[in-house]
């Protein structure tokens, strides 16, 4: 009988489209080192498959049986009780059902001998072409200034940020080349377009894991990932957005 590692995400909380993405490519890791077949489980507030349709790897929700258990791991507490268990040279032993299916908001590949970048290429291709091509030297700016909630391991997340001082720093990283903007801020688009030219795509960046999500936010979400993933540099404001891109893509970004 296969055995398989599921990667659920049906309901809140389960994180915005960073969290999700460093979630589900650990639990692909996961799979991989425990040598188990690799189910994403996407449905909230949208199914995945919308968007996005495997790459190398078969992750489409399909009919298994076998007994199952189930894992948490979201804190940095969940994280520190998992980690003799992935570090540990009989890893299969503590993974005993046949299918073992997993909520979870974190990034913890660095315990498996694999690069994030690989893992996330090995996964997805996306259904749906970019709307326009990101030219070589572009900068990335992922400008975010709302969210109330919890950020774990971003000191700067709860930093006030002036719609000036990022186009001001952004304009400094710049220096003339072509910019591409993503914004969880209609008035920071507003306010930019005076200040500097930009490429983006139309709407603001929402964020899944609220009540309200659209259809087309949800998809902007991934567009605008994979777009700022094709940047040369890419900035950050705050919070894991475009970090993570920046992580599937090999790169480091740069916070302002």
């Amino acid at each position: 009988m296969k055995k398989y590692i599921v990667y659920n995400c049906i309901c809140r909380p389960a994180g915005g489209l960073a969290d999700r993405i460093k979630g589900l490519v650990s639990c692909y890791a996961l799979a991989k080192v425990t040598k188990r077949d690799f189910i994403i489980n996407w449905t909230y507030p949208y199914d995945i498959s919308e968007i996005l349709e495997p790459n190398k790897v078969n992750w489409k929700r399909r009919k298994i049986v076998g007994t199952a258990e189930e894992h948490f791991i979201f804190d940095c507490e969940g994280h520190d009780q998992y980690r003799p268990i992935f570090n540990s040279p009989d890893i299969n032993d503590h993974f005993n059902s046949d299918i073992v299916c997993i909520k979870t908001n974190l990034n913890f590949t660095e315990h498996f001998p694999y690069s994030f970048e690989s893992l996330f290429e090995e996964l997805f291709c996306l259904r749906a072409s970019l709307p326009f091509n990101i030219e070589s030297d572009t900068i990335g700016l992922c400008a975010r200034f709302g969210g109330k909630q919890c950020n774990w391991g971003d000191i700067n997340f709860g930093r006030e940020l002036s719609f000036d001082f990022v186009v001001e720093k952004t304009k400094q990283i710049s220096a003339d080349k072509k910019i591409f903007l993503c914004t969880d801020s209609q008035a920071f688009y507003d306010y930019a377009k005076d200040r500097f030219n930009f490429m983006h795509v139309p709407g603001t960046t929402e964020h899944m894991d609220r009540e309200g999500c659209s259809l087309y936010g949800f998809k902007k979400s991934f567009i605008d990932f994979y777009l700022l993933r094709e940047c040369d540099t890419i900035i950050s404001t705050k919070g894991e957005f475009a970090k993570t891109a920046a992580l599937s893509k090999g790169k480091l970004p740069v916070s302002i």
